[in-house]
């Protein structure tokens, strides 16, 4: 009878750890996200806090931007991949403050906030290119092309850190010296 009653406290812990789960999966996920960006790899959460600033209607899922252009592109479906992959610069040029991601502003403004930074605005603009030919013109997105602007991803990424810290330094330049002559607070 004891062998019994320890097998049904064992099995009702099981069931209640494994209810507890279930109907905590959110709290889990928001961990194993954290966990991740520590990691060095996307904040998927900020990421998705910009998806109502993004010009294309994204699900939420459990990896980033980048990782999901990634998966999209292993399984080769490219004209997928270039609308996450487009969706992630957007969200890393805005979080460098080299554009300000906005709904309803065109691919055009992003670029001529860009102007000042020729090899972002050249990179970004290829970005366009296949995006909207796919996006707009139903165009099927080709291996080739999408392993160009891939292929190109980590010295973009260098870019966007690059102009983040030049933004960083410049304002941190305006604010030392002090406040402008006739300024109010």
């Amino acid at each position: 009878a004891l062998q019994y009653g320890v097998w049904i406290v064992a099995s009702v812990v099981l069931i209640a750890a494994l209810a507890w789960l279930i109907k905590n999966q959110e709290v889990m996920m928001l961990l194993l996200r954290r966990n991740h960006n520590q990691n060095g790899s996307e904040d998927v959460a900020a990421q998705q806090a910009k998806y109502s600033d993004l010009p294309v209607e994204l699900e939420k899922g459990l990896v980033g931007l980048k990782a999901q252009a990634a998966l999209l592109r292993a399984q080769g479906d490219y004209s997928r991949a270039i609308i996450y992959l487009f969706s992630y610069l957007l969200v890393e040029l805005d979080s460098a403050q080299c554009i300000t991601l906005a709904k309803g502003k065109t691919n055009y403004r992003y670029l001529r906030e860009l102007s000042l930074q020729p090899l972002l605005e050249a990179r970004l603009r290829r970005v366009i290119s296949l995006f909207e030919e796919t996006y707009f013109g139903g165009k099927p997105v080709q291996p080739a092309q999408f392993e160009t602007v891939w292929e190109d991803l980590p010295a973009f990424e260098v870019a966007i850190r690059n102009a983040q810290g030049l933004h960083q330094r410049r304002d941190g330049d305006l604010a030392s010296r002090g406040p402008l002559v006739g300024a109010t607070s």
